[in-house]
């Protein structure tokens, strides 16, 4: 799910593993509705593993997003007494 405001300056992704995968990749993540001309800044809203995405405060194109999306990781990095099977993800995207 992914809410753009109308300006498409400002974008919040939201990303769930609802069921349980093994040695299963996942598809990456194409967002909708973002400006291709646009550079959007992409920032983790609810993290909580012990080191950030890989893509934390990077910039990426509007059309690398819409065409490529990003790869979101099976399961979180967080400490042992915090593992789940589930998982999910918070993006917010702003514009340069």
């Amino acid at each position: 799910m992914m809410y753009v405001t109308p300006a498409r300056d400002k974008a919040v992704f939201y990303w769930w593993k609802i069921a349980n995968f093994h040695d299963q990749h996942f598809p990456r993540a194409v967002m909708a509705g973002l400006d291709p001309e646009k550079t959007y800044t992409v920032h983790e809203l609810n993290r909580i593993d012990i080191t950030p995405l890989p893509y934390e405060g990077k910039s990426f194109s509007g059309r690398f997003l819409m065409e490529n999306g990003l790869e979101i990781p099976a399961s979180n990095n967080v400490e042992h007494s915090m593992k789940s099977d589930w998982s999910s993800r918070v993006l917010y995207l702003t514009s340069d």
